[in-house]
This record gives structure tokens, sequence and C-alpha cells, in this order.
């Protein structure tokens, strides 16, 4: 319920903040072709279910180029550490590196407030630490979000949920590979940033 709470809060203020500009109503910002973005994302998720715990963080810097005003295809690369513990104790921990591209299409991309439709294609290395070994994989996903011009050179940024595919396979003899279609519009999948205009 919590989840689904945050997911229609988020929803109903994008809509209406794309109702309250007007298509005619220019202001700070906005991207134009040529332009090139330096941004930064970040997450941190923290769960807790009885005696059980889980955190993580990740953040992923990124480089972007605008093909045309509202079209933006680049570079990012991905670090994510999560550990989980029970009654206080680690018992298991991994750290995610990835690196990857992406394209996002900005639908205002000269209001104030841009909602943007995102794709992104990652390599990813998970090393687990508890049982030292290794799984590596690709993943696939679709996700949506906003920009919040806070002048002509600094932006917000948001994104949330992630419609996907991925395939993982551990580094040890005999393992097979897990192929996954996923949905994901919860908390884990919200993340923040920042970006600046050159």
């Amino acid at each position: 319920m919590k989840t689904v709470l945050v997911f229609a809060t988020l929803a109903t203020f994008v809509m209406g903040q794309v109702m309250a500009q007007g298509e005619d109503k220019l202001t700070v910002g906005g991207w134009n072709k040529g332009d090139i973005s330096l941004s930064a994302k970040f997450a941190y998720n923290s769960t807790k279910e009885g005696d059980n715990k889980e955190n993580s963080f990740k953040v992923m810097p990124c480089l972007g180029v605008f093909v045309t005003d509202d079209i933006e295809i680049g570079g990012q690369l991905g670090y994510m550490s999560t550990k989980y513990e029970v009654d206080g104790d680690e018992v298991d921990k991994y750290s995610t590196f990835s690196v990857g591209a992406y394209g996002n299409y900005y639908f205002s991309p000269k209001l104030q407030f841009t909602p943007f439709a995102g794709v992104n294609f990652d390599y990813m290395s998970t090393n687990y630490d508890t049982d030292d070994y290794k799984v590596t994989g690709f993943e696939g996903s679709l996700s949506v979000g906003f920009n919040y011009w806070l002048s002509d050179c600094f932006v917000l940024q948001a994104s949330l949920g992630a419609l996907g595919y991925s395939t993982t396979k551990p580094d040890f003899d005999g393992a097979d590979s897990r192929n996954e279609f996923f949905t994901a519009f919860n908390t884990k999948r919200v993340r923040f940033g920042a970006a600046f205009r050159f």
C-alpha cells in the first residue's frame, strides 16, 4: 500500500505540473540540440521486516548529449552496495558495478518542468562477499521521470519505476543463467539526482 501511495502521489504531482504549464510558457532552462548533460543519480533504500534488515545505496554518474531538442543519448556508470542483517548481525553483503548506455525522450524540453521517458541498457557485475562468488549479466529497462530547472544550467531530476528484462549467471561451475522480466514501480526504483548543462 505504501508503494502505491508514493507512486500515486508522484504521478499526480507530475500531471498537475504539466497541466499547469501552457505550451507557450517559457521559463528558465530548457534543453537544446547540442547540449551536453553531466548528471549524477542517487538511490537509497532501507527495509526492515521483523529482525531482518536490508540497506542499499546506489550512485550513477551519467554523461549525455542532445541529438535533438527532445532526445538525449549517453553513457552511464553505476555502483550499488547492499547489506543484509539479522538480529543486528551482518549475514550477507554484495556490491554491484555497472556500465551502460541510455536514451531519454523529453515531452516538453522548453518548459521548466519536463517529464521524460527513458530506456537503459547495462552490463552488471555483482560480487557477493559472504559466499565469495560473482554474478554477471545484462539488463534493459524502461522508466519515467521528470526534470525541474532551477536555473539555465542546473536541473533537478527524478525517475521512478521500471519495466525491463535481465539475464544473469553466477561464475561457479554448473550454474544456470537466470532470465527475468520485471516490473518495479516501488521505492527501490525511485532515483533522485541533478544535472548540469554545458
